[in-house]
C-alpha cells in the first residue's frame, strides 16, 4: 500500500457508546469529532481524518469488507478498551488485522490504546501482553470512565490526540519510518519516557502532571503502574524490558517509604525502590531523573533502609535528583529530554557518516549510540542492512565500510571473536581500491568482561571499555 486514507481507526463496542441520562449522541460520536477536529489542528492538515464503523455489525454477521480496507487504509489503531470491547470478536478480529497488515510495513509503534470503564489490573482488561509485541503500545495510562467522563474527557483526548499527532509525524506514507539512516536534519530518535510507580494520592496526582507535561511535549510514556501482587523478580524483568528502550526514567519519592508487593517473599523493597534499582544495576539502563517531596529530609527519616535508599537516589551514576518544586522540576525535566533529543548542525569540514556495528543483542543500546552522535556532532550514522540473502547482506556490508570514513564496532553480548572479525573486515575493505580512508574509528566494550576484550589493541581504533553500565554519553566526548 502507497497510500493511507485514514489516520485513525476506532475499534469499539457499540455498546460503549449507547446514549445514557438523556444523552443527544454516545460519547464515542463525540469522540470521533473532536478527535479529528484536534488532530487537524496539531497536524496542521485539514485532511486528518479518523474512521469507525458506525453500524457496527456483531458477531455471526459477515465481516464487512469495507472494515477491512478501512484498517488497511489507516496508519494508527485506537482500540477503546473496555470489558464489552473484550469480549467482542469482531474488536479482537480488528487487532488482529491492524497487526498483520501493520507487520508488513516495518512493525512499528502504531496502537494507542484509550481505556474507558477499565482500570488498570482490573478484570475485563486487556492484558498488556495481548497487545502484538512486535508493534508495541503507546501510552497505556489514557483511561475514561462514564462516572467522571465530563471532569476528564478534554485533557484525556487533547493527550490521545497529541500522541497520535506525535507518530504521524514519524510515519512516512507507505506506514514505515524513514530509513535505517539518520542524518543531522531528519534524525530517528528515542524518545519514549518510563514513568515509575508512584504511591499515595499525592504521588500519584503529581505523577499524574508530570505525565500531562511530557505528553503535551511530544514525548510517548511507557507506563510503569506496578502490579501489587506480582513478584520482585518479575517486576524486575518487565522493569528493564521496557526501560532499555527509554531515554529516561522519571521516579516519585514521597516521604512514605512505599506499598511492598504482595507476593515479595524475602524481599521487603518497596515498589519504587525496585524499579529504581532494576534499572541502576541495567548496563543499558536509561538516564534516571527523580522528584523526592520538596519535605523530604533525609537526615530526618526514622526507617534507615529508607535513608540508605534516598543517598542512592542522590548519588548514584546516570541520576540527576531534584528536590525542587514541581512546576521548577517540570521545566528542568523537559529542558534536559530536549537537550537530548535535539541534535546539533554538524562541524564545519566534517563530512562523512559513521557505520555503527553491533550484535542483534545489543540494537537498544546501539540506538541510544546513534542517537549521541547524532546529537553530540551532527553526524549521518548508518546501521549494517537487514532484510535480503546473506550474499546480498555480506556485499551491502563491503560496499558500505569501503565508503565510510568513521566505523564504530559496539561489543557487549556478541561471541569475543566479533571485535577481532569485524576489525578484520574493516581494514580489508580500506586496503581495496576505491575504498575511502578511514578518518576514525571506534571500538566500544560493554559487559561482561573478558580477557579478549581487556587485550584488544589498533593502531587505527581508539578504544573505550565500558563494563558497568555498558554505554555513557560522556564516552564519546572527542571521539570524532
Amino acid at each position: 500500500m502507497n497510500h493511507y486514507d485514514y489516520d485513525v481507526f476506532l475499534s469499539y463496542a457499540q455498546m460503549d457508546n449507547v446514549p445514557i441520562f438523556g444523552e443527544d449522541e454516545g460519547w464515542i460520536t463525540r469522540l470521533h469529532r473532536d478527535l479529528e477536529a484536534l488532530l487537524r489542528q496539531k497536524t496542521g492538515s485539514v485532511t486528518a481524518s479518523v474512521w469507525r464503523d458506525q453500524l457496527r455489525l456483531e458477531a455471526g454477521v459477515k465481516w464487512a469488507e469495507e472494515i477491512t480496507d478501512s484498517l488497511r487504509a489507516s496508519r494508527i489503531l485506537v482500540p477503546i478498551v473496555s470489558p464489552l470491547w473484550n469480549k467482542r470478536p469482531y474488536c479482537k478480529k480488528e487487532l488482529k488485522e491492524f497487526n498483520e497488515t501493520a507487520s508488513t510495513a516495518g512493525n512499528k509503534t502504531r496502537i494507542v490504546p484509550l481505556l474507558f470503564e477499565c482500570l488498570k489490573n482490573e478484570p475485563g482488561q486487556l492484558p498488556v501482553t495481548d497487545f502484538p509485541p512486535s508493534l508495541g503500545v503507546i501510552n497505556l495510562s489514557l483511561c475514561l470512565e462514564r462516572r467522571t467522563l465530563d471532569a476528564n474527557y478534554k485533557d484525556v483526548v487533547n493527550a490521545l490526540a497529541t500522541t497520535i499527532a506525535r507518530r504521524i509525524e514519524t510515519l512516512t506514507d507507505s506506514g514505515v519510518f524513514p530509513s535505517n539512516t539518520v542524518s543531522p536534519t531528519t534524525p530517528e530518535v528515542v524518545n519514549k519516557i518510563f514513568l515509575a510507580h508512584a504511591v499515595g494520592k499525592k504521588m500519584r496526582d503529581i505523577r499524574t502532571e508530570v505525565y500531562n507535561e511530557l505528553i503535551n511535549a511530544g514525548y510517548e510514556i511507557e507506563d510503569a503502574i506496578a502490579d501489587d501482587d506480582g513478584t520482585a523478580e518479575a517486576l524486575v524483568s518487565e522493569t528493564r524490558a521496557i526501560a532499555k528502550s527509554c531515554l529516561a526514567a522519571v521516579h516519585f519519592v514521597g516521604e512514605a517509604f512505599g506499598s511492598r508487593l504482595e507476593s515479595s517473599g524475602k524481599d521487603d523493597r518497596p515498589i519504587v525502590q525496585i524499579q529504581f534499582e532494576a534499572i541502576r544495576d541495567c548496563p543499558s539502563g536509561p538516564l534516571q531523573i527523580v522528584w523526592p517531596e520538596p519535605s523530604l529530609v533525609p537526615e530526618k527519616l526514622g526507617n534507615e533502609k529508607q535513608k540508605s535508599f534516598i543517598r542512592d537516589l542522590q548519588n548514584g551514576p546516570k541520576i540527576k535528583y531534584w528536590h525542587e518544586s514541581i512546576e521548577t522540576f517540570k521545566s528542568n525535566l523537559i529542558r534536559t529530554l530536549n537537550e537530548l533529543t535535539s541534535p546539533v548542525p554538524p562541524a564545519p569540514g566534517k563530512d562523512g557518516f559513521v557505520y555503527l556495528l553491533f550484535e542483534s543483542g545489543d540494537h537498544d543500546i546501539a540506538l541510544r549510540i546513534r542517537q549521541c552522535i547524532v546529537t553530540m556532532y551532527g553526524r549521518e550514522v548508518l546501521f549494517p542492512k537487514q532484510d535480503g540473502n546473506a550474499r546480498e547482506l555480506l556485499k551491502d556490508h563491503q560496499q558500505t565500510l569501503k565508503a565510510s570514513q568513521f566505523v564504530f564496532i559496539y561489543h557487549a553480548q556478541a561471541p569475543d571473536s566479533y571485535t577481532d572479525n569485524k576489525h578484520r573486515e574493516c581494514v580489508v575493505a580500506k586496503a581495496s581500491r576505491g575504498s575511502k580512508p578511514l578518518s576514525g574509528g571506534v571500538v566500544y566494550f560493554g559487559p561482561q568482561q573478558s580477557k579478549s576484550k581487556d587485550d584488544f589493541l589498533s593502531p587505527k581504533f581508539r578504544v573505550v571499555r565500558n563494563y558497568e553500565t555498558g554505554f555513557d554519553p560522556e564516552d564519546l566526548k572527542g571521539l570524532f
